[in-house]
């Protein structure tokens, strides 16, 4: 029977659900919105035809990088999960510096590349999670898991939108600077996650 110190469990499972909630505030359903507001403005040619391409690629990259990078890092090279998760929000600050500064499609749809991994939070929470609770509180964690990512989806997107409409004046890529403060908190908490733990 293994122990589980209740403690640290308490530790990592709070700070995972935070790291949960800030990286959901700039998730992919958000970004993607965000993205055709900010688009229509700074790029010329942006139409509803090459948005609707732009979510299948960064859909599809995304899956792509769950199937077959993941299971590659985690089962074949053995790297710890706090790990990719580190280079995850590392790799998604760079795609919302990226989406601040584009002004061509070619540069929008390449922030696709560092933003494939964004699918792969989740899972890395999950992961987590079930490695790190005990089984008789892990149906309770998991229920708060999708609370809480459900709350970072609501609040992240009314919160950006509203950013957005104050500051697209000033600059319309403001935003995505937010987007990328609320994942660096994530980010933070994630080293802190591994050098106490």
């Amino acid at each position: 029977c293994v122990t589980i110190d209740t403690n640290k469990m308490y530790n990592i499972v709070i700070s995972i659900f935070i790291y949960e909630f800030l990286v959901n505030i700039g998730g992919k359903s958000q970004c993607a919105n965000i993205v055709l507001l900010c688009a229509r403005i700074v790029v010329s040619g942006w139409s509803e035809m090459v948005h609707s391409m732009f979510v299948a690629v960064e859909r599809g990259s995304g899956a792509l990088v769950t199937a077959l990078v993941l299971p590659l890092l985690s089962l074949k090279l053995k790297i710890d999960d706090i790990n990719i998760g580190i280079w995850t929000s590392i790799f998604l600050s760079l795609r919302y510096i990226s989406l601040a500064f584009s002004k061509s499609i070619s540069l929008i749809f390449s922030t696709n590349i560092p933003g494939s991994v964004d699918s792969l939070t989740s899972v890395l929470v999950r992961t987590t999670l079930s490695k790190n609770v005990s089984h008789e509180y892990l149906g309770k964690c998991f229920g708060i898991y999708y609370i809480v990512e459900d709350l970072g989806v609501m609040i992240g997107y009314v919160s950006a939108l509203n950013v957005f409409t104050v500051t697209y004046t000033v600059y319309p890529g403001i935003v995505f600077l937010v987007l990328m403060a609320a994942n660096m908190f994530g980010l933070m908490l994630l080293v802190t996650i591994k050098h106490k733990h």
